[in-house]
């Protein structure tokens, strides 16, 4: 059974809900990079916006402009990833029990403040009742949620999915995530929407033929289900036209890249990052998806995401690689 991509929508560092960045893509100079917002108020009114907090209007503009592009209304399936959900309002909320000593607290905080207040309230203002749930797996959490997807689709349980991926990045956590060095890339915010199903659309961006998650720090083992997992999908490392990476800059573990892509293509491949664009957060491989299924839609591949040599041949197949600090791994593969 096929699954292909056939819409997505971000809100980055970037231009929001467009994908001008394919081929005007800034990079982030500082270690904190917030978002830039849309104007939201072509898709919320300001009596709704008032009570969501930024993630939250981020999530219904990716998800509306999404849909839009494929002219579903009511998906089967609403699945989220995020790793810290809306961590902004729970830091308000705890911030206002602090301050009124644990009375007149605003329940309105409360209740945005769960991881799964992102797919609730999407399928809230879509006025859908079917399959919702979320995934909070730090940096797997939207693969989770893609694979989560992927079975659904493939058992015929439903016939299409929006699959979300978001993430704020507060001051109060970023100053946390620098006292203890969480990471050395830059800081980065993220909010994507796809829409994937069996059903191939005019537009459709490409295949998705394969997901798979894997739990290791010995490189060998990864090597070896990397290798598994092409064979089980017909394919050999000579077949893979680019390799999209989650390298970072961050010297602690992007030398278990350079391992991995040493044993799986012996005489090299073409590779692209993104995190050096989008910065880096719990949810951030959501954008290698993006570059990935935009790079097979168009053809090319933009010079500001290359790290490497160029493709040498036509690039029919991309395997998308994320390394959560070297031991949760995700391989994407993708088709033309």
């Amino acid at each position: 059974m096929s699954i292909f991509i056939n819409s997505a929508a971000q809100i980055s560092t970037q231009n929001p809900l467009d994908d001008s960045f394919f081929a005007h893509a800034v990079e982030c100079t500082q270690k904190y990079c917030r978002a830039v917002e849309a104007d939201y108020r072509q898709f919320v009114s300001p009596g709704a916006a008032r009570r969501m907090g930024p993630l939250l209007k981020r999530a219904v503009a990716t998800t509306v402009t999404a849909l839009g592009k494929t002219g579903i209304a009511n998906p089967d399936a609403i699945i989220c990833g995020t790793g810290l959900g809306c961590i902004e309002n729970t830091e308000k909320f705890l911030t206002s029990m602090i301050e009124n000593g644990e009375t007149c607290m605003q329940p309105t905080l409360f209740i945005n403040s769960t991881h799964n207040t992102i797919a609730s309230q999407v399928a809230t203002f879509l006025k859908c009742n079917g399959y919702n749930s979320t995934f909070a797996h730090l940096g797997i959490s939207f693969e989770s949620a893609l694979m989560d997807a992927v079975m659904m689709l493939e058992t015929g349980q439903i016939g299409n999915a929006l699959v979300g991926a978001h993430d704020e990045m507060t001051p109060t956590y970023f100053k946390l995530f620098e006292k203890v060095d969480y990471w050395q890339a830059p800081h980065g915010e993220c909010s994507v929407s796809f829409v994937i199903g069996n059903e191939r659309t005019p537009d459709s961006l490409c295949r998705l033929l394969d997901v798979d998650l894997f739990h290791s720090s010995d490189i060998g083992q990864v090597l070896q289900r990397a290798l598994r997992f092409l064979v089980k999908n017909g394919l050999e490392p000579s077949g893979i036209g680019l390799a999209v990476t989650g390298r970072n800059g961050d010297t602690r573990y992007d030398g278990s890249y350079d391992s991995l892509l040493a044993g799986l293509f012996p005489e090299g491949v073409a590779e692209c990052r993104y995190k050096h664009v989008f910065g880096e957060s719990f949810t951030a491989p959501a954008y290698g998806l993006l570059l990935g299924s935009l790079i097979l839609f168009n053809g090319t591949v933009p010079e500001t995401f290359l790290y490497g040599g160029k493709p040498s041949g036509g690039c029919d197949t991309i395997l998308c690689i994320n390394s959560f600090k070297s031991k949760d791994w995700s391989f994407i593969l993708l088709g033309k």
